[in-house]
């Protein structure tokens, strides 16, 4: 019978009677099995990992701390903490980097997108939150506005057009 259990807790309760030995994995692994070798886990979640992703930094302006994921609690260090919803990152064995693109939350982009002119959502720095801005689509010009719609307008007379003489365009 101890030799079923090969690397674990062998226990016989009952000396007379045949297969009701107890196979149990050693700590810090998890698992029993009666008359047979255990199927031991480990979630390393549970011994430490919930501990480090909760004190990881958040994503960009929410309270929601990361979590830990064990995707298989039979391997060790396999273990990743996850950032919240927007952000899709994730670090094996730590904190990840939740930075996120604010243009690609819906809301955002539509803000840009629904805009009369179409206008481009762009967010030059995923790891400050509120900083997304609507741009003008060329030809048309006019100031980006942080976390709204721009002003766009065409103006004949910049760019490429010329030069502007008596408010037409002149070659």
């Amino acid at each position: 019978r101890g030799a079923v259990c090969e690397e674990q807790t062998c226990h016989d309760g009952y000396h007379t009677t045949l297969g009701d030995f107890l196979c149990t994995c050693a700590p810090p692994m998890h698992g029993l099995a009666t008359g047979a070798k255990a199927d031991c886990t480990l979630d390393e979640c549970v011994i430490g990992g919930d501990a480090v992703c909760a004190a990881a930094p958040a994503t960009p302006g929410q309270d929601e701390p990361q979590r830990c994921y064990d995707p298989d609690t039979r391997e060790s260090g396999d273990w990743r903490c996850v950032c919240p919803q927007p952000s899709t990152a994730s670090a094996k064995g730590g904190g990840a980097a939740c930075d996120i693109d604010e243009c690609l939350e819906p809301r955002h982009a539509g803000t840009c997108e629904d805009a009369v002119p179409r206008q481009q959502c762009v967010d030059e720095h995923p790891a400050t939150a509120g900083d997304w801005e609507c741009r003008c689509y060329e030809p048309l010009s006019g100031d980006a506005v942080r976390a709204g719609r721009a002003e766009c307008v065409l103006d004949e007379c910049a760019g490429d057009c010329g030069t502007c003489a008596k408010g037409e365009c002149a070659r």
